[in-house]
């Protein structure tokens, strides 16, 4: 992800305007999405793997450990927060 080289403008045919970055967090990943003003797609990136059918790695490593370490979603919220991570 750091190495990703994305354009400053928009390579569409007829377009040209700049693109910028669109950040949304879905559970545990971060989901970047480079547009331009026009609304065409760059890129597009997700923080993290995703799995079979559609469940990402980091939700399942979450899930798991809450359960096989004996703690509940109220510690691993009040974990969450202590590190700055979204949590849902």
């Amino acid at each position: 992800l750091a190495k990703t080289n994305v354009l400053l403008t928009c390579t569409s045919k007829g377009c040209g305007t700049e693109i910028s970055v669109c950040r949304q967090v879905v559970g545990s990943e971060l989901y970047l999405k480079w547009v331009c003003e026009n609304g065409h797609c760059a890129k597009k990136c997700c923080s993290q793997p995703l799995l079979n059918r559609q469940l990402h790695g980091g939700d399942l490593l979450l899930a798991s450990t809450t359960l096989l370490s004996g703690s509940n979603f109220q510690k691993m919220v009040m974990f969450s927060k202590f590190l700055n991570l979204p949590f849902l």
